[in-house]
């Protein structure tokens, strides 16, 4: 079943969002952009320097959309919130993204999880 925001989406909107360098809270959890998509965004958010909360739950990103996203997630001073629910990446994805949480400074709440009735809150 497809569900709104799909890869190619997220690359049409990706130049767009980096141009919202004052964006605070970017949700487009709910989707299907995948790993393409993660990996059209994972560029823009180092354009974001404001950005507080990214929710991309629910979204079918896999090990190699986390891997992209990773390297970026560890220069976004001011992100205080980060879900990466109810995704597909498994221990790849968790490798590459373990090390860069205690990077991000600001973190406060970081959840994850996928077909697990709990999320995960640091």
């Amino acid at each position: 079943r497809q569900k709104g925001i799909d890869n190619d989406a997220v690359k049409i909107l990706a130049p767009f969002l980096a141009k919202m360098t004052v964006l605070e809270f970017l949700d487009l959890s709910g989707n299907s952009i995948g790993n393409e998509g993660a990996k059209s965004l994972a560029p823009v958010l180092a354009k974001m320097p404001a950005l507080e909360q990214l929710y991309l739950h629910e979204n079918n990103i896999g090990d190699e959309g986390v891997k992209a996203l990773a390297p970026f997630l560890a220069n976004m001073p001011v992100l205080e919130g980060l879900n990466l629910s109810e995704n597909k990446f498994g221990n790849e994805g968790a490798k590459a993204l373990g090390p860069i949480l205690t990077k991000v400074p600001a973190l406060k709440d970081f959840r994850f999880g996928g077909i697990y009735p709990y999320t995960v809150m640091v």
